[in-house]
């Protein structure tokens, strides 16, 4: 798989990515240019937030939830919630990376704010429930919904203009291809000639996931219910798996797109 045969390129990752620090690789790949958008969750939003802020975060999940303390301690909640309530006139991607580039002390090792400072949309799809700046008196659903829409809305015009695309789904088993999935149909509904291939990034080998050769759509076998497989196998002319870290696959996209070119 050349990534320089594609004209639009499309990430999708979870929180992992961000929690991971992988901006050390994103932001070179994010710099040559290759890259269109990335699509990722609501909890991606406060991790990455946190790190730009101060440099640290998640906590103990297992030490705190039984007592009802998981999720209170989050400084940054509050601060987020205010802003998004107040500022409506962006995609929540967006938003994000401007509040970073505002409040940041240490936006440099934001994703957020390395995708802004290099034209690539950030696509946030956020789930109620889902996420814990969500548990805040002073959360807006209505203010966070219609942000979070706009990025969908700019992911489904992004994958439409397409000609020749590539999804690289890195870890996210469900999220990203269902936000991925809706985008696409949307996008085809509206006459888009686009065509895609698609690379599946995961830690585990196939060989071991009963059934998980997707072409074969065996539905007594377990790996037929590999969601990730499933739905970009249904969307793409060409997919691939690849059992690869995080900070790996981005750091080999860099050098293969900057080696052959």
């Amino acid at each position: 798989m050349n990534f320089n045969d594609y004209d639009t390129i499309i990430l999708g990752f979870g929180a992992h990515t961000i929690k991971n620090r992988c901006v050390e690789q994103l932001k070179p790949l994010f710099e040559t240019g290759k890259i269109d958008a990335f699509v990722t969750n609501g909890a991606s939003i406060l991790h990455d937030t946190e790190i730009a802020l101060y440099d640290d975060t998640s906590e103990d999940v297992g030490s705190t939830i039984k007592e009802g303390k998981f999720g209170w301690n989050r400084r940054s909640c509050g601060d987020l919630n205010n802003f998004i309530s107040n500022v409506r006139s962006d995609s929540l991607g967006m938003l994000i990376a401007n509040f970073i580039g505002w409040q940041g002390k240490h936006r440099d090792k934001s994703v957020f704010w390395q995708a802004h400072q290099n034209q690539v949309q950030p696509i946030v799809s956020i789930g109620i429930g889902h996420d814990i700046y969500q548990m805040y008196g002073n959360f807006d659903p209505a203010a966070w919904a219609k942000a979070s829409y706009e990025d969908f809305i700019r992911l489904t015009k992004i994958i439409s203009e397409a000609k020749r695309g590539l999804f690289v789904c890195v870890g996210s088993k469900v999220f990203v291809p269902m936000v991925i999935e809706k985008a696409f149909s949307t996008a085809k509904n509206r006459d888009s000639d686009c065509v895609f291939d698609s690379l599946i990034c995961d830690l585990f080998d196939l060989k071991d996931v009963d059934g998980s050769e997707y072409t074969k759509k065996d539905i007594s076998k377990v790996g037929y219910y590999e969601r990730q497989l499933k739905t970009f196998g249904r969307i793409s002319e060409n997919i691939e798996y690849l059992r690869i870290d995080n900070r790996n696959i981005y750091q080999r996209m860099y050098e293969e797109i900057t080696r052959n070119r």
